[in-house]
């Protein structure tokens, strides 16, 4: 699964970090390192040279699940693009945003699979939308970056801190004042 994989990168190479600032060097973090050098010499198995698009795999058939989801976005927080590949990525969460009133969709709502209201099949979730915020901006691609806050800043406005939200309607799904929802609402969205 490519949010996870993404996530989980991003968050390996901050304990990294934080281990070099504690002074620590030792079988705990190059074990870390050595994760993550594994990840980037295999994240390109999971790019569609055809669709320039990263995909999750399907371990059952041991081939490139071919939807579109929000996951794939996650690749520039997790620094595991090339710099092509993180243009090719802005374009797409561009289309992404276009494709819904509010964004981003975890499946592209162009995909057949989509749906709106459908766990990871179609809802928003704040958590995501933050943390490809956070890449692209890190990327440059600042304009990108602010439209998927404000529209998320949008969806907390008109509807609460529901769990994850519709992106056609805006409607709050799931739990209604969500812990996560209210966090990343409180650290990136409100004043």
């Amino acid at each position: 699964d490519l949010g996870i994989i993404a996530i989980l990168h991003r968050a390996t190479k901050d304990l990294l970090k934080m281990g070099e600032q504690l002074g620590l060097n030792d079988a705990r973090t190059d074990y870390l390192a050595q994760r993550l050098q594994i990840t980037e010499q295999a994240i390109n198995t999971l790019w569609c040279e055809q669709s320039q698009y990263f995909y999750c795999r399907d371990v059952l058939t041991n081939s490139l699940a071919k939807v579109k989801t929000s996951a794939a976005l996650l690749t520039v927080y997790a620094g595991l693009t090339s710099d092509e590949q993180t243009k090719i990525i802005n374009t797409a969460t561009e289309d992404f945003i276009e494709s819904s009133q509010f964004s981003v969709a975890s499946t592209h709502p162009k995909e057949e699979k989509y749906e709106p209201q459908r766990y990871w099949r179609g809802p928003i979730w704040l958590h995501i939308n933050w943390m490809i915020a956070i890449g692209l901006k890190e990327a440059g691609f600042v304009t990108t970056a602010e439209k998927i806050q404000d529209d998320t800043r949008n969806l907390v406005v008109k509807s609460g801190y529901y769990e994850y939200f519709n992106p056609e309607t805006g409607a709050g799904c799931g739990g209604k004042d969500f812990s996560w929802t209210a966090a990343i609402a409180l650290h990136w969205l409100l004043d």
